[in-house]
């Protein structure tokens, strides 16, 4: 059969394949690192560069290699093509990075042997994964230029008079050896964006307690008024109609609206939920019956009043539990701690995209803080740490995000300033710290300084990038002699 037909036989059959390989089958093949998916992945790789003629795998290593930068070229335009992908791959930084990334992907990928370094070339693959969701690329988007992908190359490879060579081995290798690293990129996409989606959850919950003890109390007092309201009302005579339903009061509209949202996981808020329909639905209807004997009245009302106990004590069981939200916030200095740094510098990103504002990161570092420790020990250091927490809170403004990063770090995120303000704040921090002398216990006292690196958001999708900046610029204020301001 002529190349050309073969060709067209086996094109469709191979890019159907690769849609199946690229798709993330996280119940069958999850990846886990050192587990036994990786374990299959990599017996699948040698294995298709074992059963695979090494002329064959020789022809088409050669054949990337020469396209490899016009195929580049042809998957970021495939991925163009797809409405959305344009904010991800449009700045001009990132195109400048992947496509001479890509070039050596494929180059990569195709001229490996059956003894290559399998681990390294599946680390490099779940990084990639990793870094698409941070930025929040589409996993289908990738998985459809892939596809696109493999039918590029096979049809060259046959329009360029390749050799008559099985076909069926060309197609499995071509769709395989791009497919198995993408299977590898999608496993460490999925985990990696359920991750990001479980911190951006419990962001949301923990925002949402920040306020926690003000809205017991006023939810404690929309229940006392309604039952002050109830015990009037049925003491003055009201109908049973006219009687004021809890469902339906400022507390039970709470509860089944932003309640609900808040406290979607707690068993508590369905058992007040079902007090609530016990009070509205039968004991309420059973107060005309029994107005007639005094003695079933003060019956009915006591059985309401218990059951409105009941809620009120399900109520502080719900907000107690949810305080302890606090996890959140680094126990000794009260800053945000990194659990939720990736989450906000997400949101940052997404609102500097959507409005064209800046947003700045400034890591610190406490100078010579071992020393400090070993000095004076380590409550000594802990009350350090607290003065420079309290001291970047007020430096900053109400908008802006302080995280105690770890150890004597902090990372600040400045919102809506260019590099040039941001520079300015962390200037000031550094020089108010460097003339206050900190309080210790047994009426010492000290001075201490800061290092702080300074990087603005320059347009890059990946909000990391903006953190390793900062951190770059760190090192090298504590090169530089510690006590100092670097910008990125």
């Amino acid at each position: 059969m002529p190349v050309a037909a073969h060709v067209a036989q086996w094109i469709k059959r191979g890019s159907d394949r690769a849609v199946d390989i690229r798709q993330p089958t996280t119940t069958k093949r999850r990846w886990r690192q050192g587990g036994r998916m990786s374990n299959i992945l990599i017996e699948e790789w040698r294995a298709l560069h074992t059963d695979t003629p090494r002329p064959v795998r020789r022809r088409l290593a050669v054949f990337v290699s020469d396209r490899a930068p016009a195929l580049a070229e042809y998957f970021y335009q495939q991925m163009l093509m797809d409405k959305g992908t344009e904010v991800f791959l449009s700045h001009k930084r990132v195109e400048e990075h992947l496509k001479p990334s890509m070039r050596l992907w494929l180059t990569r990928i195709f001229d490996a042997s059956p003894t290559a370094d399998v681990d390294a070339l599946f680390a490099l693959q779940r990084h990639v994964g990793e870094v698409h969701a941070r930025i929040g690329v589409p996993i289908e988007f990738v998985a459809r230029g892939a596809r696109r992908l493999v039918t590029r190359i096979l049809s060259e490879y046959g329009e360029a008079g390749a050799p008559e060579d099985d076909w069926r081995v060309v197609v499995r290798f071509v769709t395989d050896v791009i497919g198995i690293p993408l299977e590898v990129m999608a496993s460490a996409y999925s985990g990696s964006y359920e991750t990001g989606a479980r911190a951006d959850e419990a962001y949301r919950l923990f925002s949402t307690s920040q306020n926690l003890q003000v809205e017991r109390e006023r939810q404690r007092a929309a229940l006392l008024a309604w039952e002050t309201q109830f015990l009037y009302d049925v003491a003055s005579g009201t109908a049973v109609k006219a009687l004021p339903l809890l469902g339906e009061s400022e507390f039970g509209l709470w509860l089944n609206h932003k309640g609900a949202a808040v406290f979607s996981d707690e068993s508590e808020r369905a058992e007040i939920a079902r007090e609530i329909h016990q009070i509205d639905h039968v004991l309420l209807p059973m107060i005309r019956l029994s107005r007639r004997r005094n003695s079933e009245l003060s019956a009915v009302v006591h059985n309401i009043k218990t059951h409105a106990a009941q809620i009120r004590f399900l109520l502080g069981t719900v907000f107690e539990r949810l305080s302890n939200l606090e996890v959140g916030r680094d126990v000794l200095t009260q800053l945000l701690n990194r659990r939720f740094l990736s989450v906000i510098l997400a949101r940052e990103t997404r609102l500097s995209r959507a409005k064209g504002v800046n947003f700045a990161v400034l890591m610190i570092d406490i100078d010579h803080f071992k020393r400090i420790n070993d000095d004076f020990g380590h409550h000594s250091g802990d009350v350090v740490l607290q003065h420079v927490a309290a001291l970047l809170l007020n430096a900053v403004r109400g908008g802006d995000y302080v995280f105690r990063y770890g150890g004597e770090e902090f990372t600040v995120i400045l919102v809506e300033v260019n590099l040039e303000q941001a520079a300015t704040i962390a200037e000031k921090i550094r020089a108010r710290l460097a003339e206050e002398q900190i309080p210790l216990p047994e009426e010492r006292r000290i001075r201490t300084t800061v290092s702080v690196g300074v990087a603005c958001f320059d347009g890059h999708p990946d909000p990391a990038r903006v953190v390793e900046q900062a951190d770059k610029a760190l090192y090298r204020a504590k090169v530089g002699g510690r006590n100092r301001v670097e910008r990125a």
